[in-house]
């Protein structure tokens, strides 16, 4: 078996224990909720004399179809182990220019081929401004195959990697996105859903000098209570410092993470996503 080969197969077993072990805490959550329905379904039949059975058999099948949707979303969807590509490393560089309208973001995105013969990358953006949109590839020897496929307000497109992969190579595809949102409907939000396995995931925010941010809030949350927050906290950053950082070692799948900044007075509404 070649190295690349290796490496692949390799990729695969460290993935394999990931969702294992995303497994192990599913099946922790699962159990409580049979337990916590148990106890809930007690209390009832204790209070009102009646209904003991119902109560218990309702609220522990309850429990169960939380636990088993929770688990359809986030382990079978997980299989992403049938992923063609892996993703090594993710680099979205969000910018406003001073004009406060004009802005860009630049996708660097490393994968590594799980398999021979894989010769393009597939992504997705969602932009909630309104005006101008240009998209091109700036890495070598990569293009646009086609235009971008508008489904449920993502926009989907394929880049060739100009050549055909072999299992184990590496290919580092970068993205340049430039936009005027001259209608002024932009949210200034930037976020990154992992719907691929993923190694480190950096989300990087250039303000307007014209407009610095007076707060910024990094948050996380699972794509299944997308309400709940995982985390939310204030990101220490001065108004001086030129860029916002976030650098997120081995993201989960199916999270969103995000830097939302606020000014003090209002922009444009901006929302980039892929």
């Amino acid at each position: 078996m070649s190295d690349g080969r290796l490496k692949a197969a390799w990729t695969r077993i460290v993935l394999l224990f990931k969702v294992l072990s995303e497994f192990v805490k599913l099946a922790s959550a699962i159990l409580g909720l049979i337990a916590a329905g148990g106890i809930i379904a007690a209390v009832i039949g204790f209070v009102t004399q009646r209904w003991t059975i119902f109560a218990t058999g309702g609220l522990v099948a309850s429990g169960i179809l939380v636990a088993i949707w929770v688990l359809y979303r986030n382990i079978l969807e997980a299989t992403s182990l049938r992923a063609d590509l892996y993703w090594k490393k993710a680099k979205y560089s969000f910018q406003i220019f001073e004009d406060n309208v004009s802005m860009q973001q630049v996708a660097e995105i490393t994968v590594q081929a799980l398999r021979d013969g894989i010769d393009r990358l597939q992504n997705k953006y969602y932009w909630t401004g309104r005006g101008e949109m240009r998209l091109e590839i700036l890495s070598k020897g990569h293009h646009l195959l086609g235009k971008p496929v508008l489904k449920e307000a993502w926009h989907y497109y394929d880049v060739s990697l100009g050549r055909s992969l072999r299992a184990g190579e590496t290919e580092t595809v970068v993205i340049r996105q430039t936009m005027r949102d001259t209608a002024g409907t932009f949210e200034p939000i930037l976020t990154k859903t992992v719907t691929e396995p993923l190694e480190h995931l950096t989300l990087e925010v250039i303000p307007s000098r014209t407009s610095p941010p007076d707060k910024v809030i990094r948050f996380e949350h699972a794509s299944y209570f997308p309400t709940h927050p995982v985390r939310s906290e204030a990101m220490p950053w001065h108004k001086e410092e030129e860029k916002i950082v976030w650098e997120i070692d081995s993201p989960k799948l199916h999270h969103t993470y995000g830097i939302r900044w606020g000014f003090v007075q209002p922009l444009v509404e901006v929302e980039v996503e892929h």
